[in-house]
């Protein structure tokens, strides 16, 4: 318990130090230091910087994808109620973590993070896409999907939001300079929401991300009077 409590501490000051700073910016010795730790302490706990970071993305994520987990395993809730819900999950994490994902956004798109960005990208593909690939089947035997390829719906999905979610994030860290980009952010969320309502043969308007209302929550500001998701 001891180990896993230490582990925990680390894997705080890690996402602390590389998401304000930059994975590359943050030698080991900065960690060591700051969790007042031997070197031979931290080898102990993880073989190299690299390792650490595995881990760290691993605990940063834990919480949704567990949580994504839970939703896909419910009993109760239809093909196209589970997609929702995990869809608003996401959200509402990122509305109740706003520092720390402004913090992951700015990180993980500046030049020297491409590595970092397609470990994270790399994770969650692999872990959604079987998540998705139940739902849908699920959602064609119930008759509320109606796509002609179920066996690959899943992944067309989630490559597909992957890829739009980039162009939202490099978006979002225009917004204090240029913050009319929000409505062309919202129009991504509305283009996603149609592929996807298209892909799974739903009704238009089937699938909400909320956008936003959530970026405007991440940022700290409030919806204004009338706005909506």
């Amino acid at each position: 318990m001891k180990h896993e409590i230490r582990k925990a501490e680390l894997f705080a000051i890690a996402q602390r130090l590389f998401f304000s700073a930059g994975y590359k910016a943050v030698p080991v010795a900065d960690i060591i230091r700051e969790a007042g730790i031997a070197k031979g302490t931290f080898y102990h706990y993880f073989e190299s910087k690299e390792d650490l970071l595995d881990g760290t993305l691993e605990h940063f994520l834990a919480e949704p994808l567990e949580l994504m987990q839970r939703i896909a395993d419910d009993p109760e809730l239809n093909g196209r109620e589970k997609l929702q819900r995990i869809i608003d999950a996401g959200s509402t994490w990122k509305a109740r973590n706003p520092e720390s994902i402004t913090g992951l956004v700015r990180m993980l798109y500046r030049d020297e993070n491409v590595l970092l960005r397609k470990k994270l990208r790399d994770r969650q593909i692999r872990f959604i896409v079987p998540l998705f690939d139940r739902i849908i089947r699920q959602g064609t035997e119930e008759k509320i999907f109606d796509t002609p390829y179920p066996e690959e719906a899943g992944e067309l999905l989630v490559l597909g939001m992957n890829g739009m979610n980039e162009v939202i994030a490099e978006l979002f860290l225009t917004l204090d300079s240029l913050p009319e980009n929000l409505d062309i952010l919202e129009k991504k969320y509305r283009i996603m929401e149609y592929f996807i309502c298209r892909m799974l043969g739903l009704p238009e308007g089937s699938i909400n991300f909320g956008g936003r209302e959530i970026t405007l929550q991440i940022r700290g500001l409030e919806p204004a009077q009338g706005e909506h998701a």
